[in-house]
């Protein structure tokens, strides 16, 4: 599981990436004065934040640097946090690929 982190993280951003590109061309067609269009231009900038802020997470992961918390509500974020990282007393929580 250690291993695939990487992978799962750069699919989640692809997946992100398609979805705020669907919704630019949605405001593409949506009239300037449509009521709709400011939410999904909200939308859009939620994306672009969670597209930095996983690619933040996997660059520092890459080079086994203390991760950083991020604030979550998904309940099973602990749970998957276990597999991800390793800590000993005194040390911060880290991505690694070692057992």
């Amino acid at each position: 599981m250690i291993k695939r982190w990487p992978i799962i993280l750069t699919g989640i951003v692809d997946t992100i990436h398609g979805a705020c590109h669907a919704l630019a061309l949605e405001v593409n067609d949506l009239a300037a004065e449509d009521p709709r269009q400011e939410a999904v231009k909200t939308q859009i900038e939620e994306g672009k934040e969670l597209i930095e802020k996983i690619s933040k997470l996997k660059y520092e992961m890459a080079r086994d640097r203390a991760l950083e918390y991020v604030d979550c509500s998904f309940p099973v974020r602990s749970f998957m946090l276990v597999g991800l990282c390793r800590t000993t007393e005194n040390q911060e929580p880290r991505y690694t690929t070692s057992n």
